[in-house]
């Protein structure tokens, strides 16, 4: 794990890659998987970890925040930004289609909307597996449904702080629960 991390030039980065690991091994361990499943990932053509095909499970993180997501009967991703003031022209071109850009200006916080569908889109992305590789604005929202390549999957806007916009995005009708850790609980 150390030495994935060290792949990361800034120390805090490396510090979110081993929370984050920390983060999956203890919702797996939760779940029922042997203390040592870190070493038993398996990985796809993607490059996305996975332990078997029923289990899936998903992490991100920005600035303070590390947040994962599993399911034991559904794929899903998960996506956390921390909401900055920036050039919205340069992002826009890249993640909204044009309804969305129409729609931009028409909101009382135009950042706030373009993070929005920022992390709902590439949590969609990273669900599918294939992370940023993806066309991110060919991505629909519609009816509370979020529609790539045509499948449909469903969302939940995570309200965890009001600096952030976090997406959770799933294919299957399932039961979320969410768990608060403390450092200390991550490393029992």
């Amino acid at each position: 794990m150390v030495s994935k991390a060290n792949f990361y030039l800034k120390e805090p980065d490396k510090l979110r890659y081993i929370l984050g690991r920390m983060l999956i091994r203890k919702m797996l361990v939760d779940f029922g998987f042997p203390g040592t499943v870190l070493h038993e990932l398996k990985y796809d053509l993607n490059e996305r970890p996975y332990v078997n095909r029923t289990f899936d499970f998903n992490i991100s993180h920005s600035e303070d925040i590390v947040i994962g997501a599993i399911s034991g009967d559904s794929k899903l991703g998960i996506d956390v930004e921390k909401i900055e003031e920036r050039n919205l022209n340069e992002l826009k071109e890249i993640i909204l289609n044009n309804r969305e850009r129409a729609n931009l200006y028409l909101t009382k916080d135009p950042v706030r909307y373009l993070y929005d569908i920022w992390t709902l889109k590439e949590a969609l992305l990273k669900a599918v597996g294939i992370g940023l590789k993806g066309s991110i604005n060919e991505i629909l929202i519609l009816n509370e449904s979020v529609h790539y390549d045509g499948l449909r999957w469903s969302y939940i806007k995570l309200g965890i702080s009001s600096d952030y916009s976090c997406h959770l995005v799933y294919n299957r009708q399932t039961t979320i629960q969410t768990k608060n850790l403390t450092i200390s609980d991550l490393f029992e």
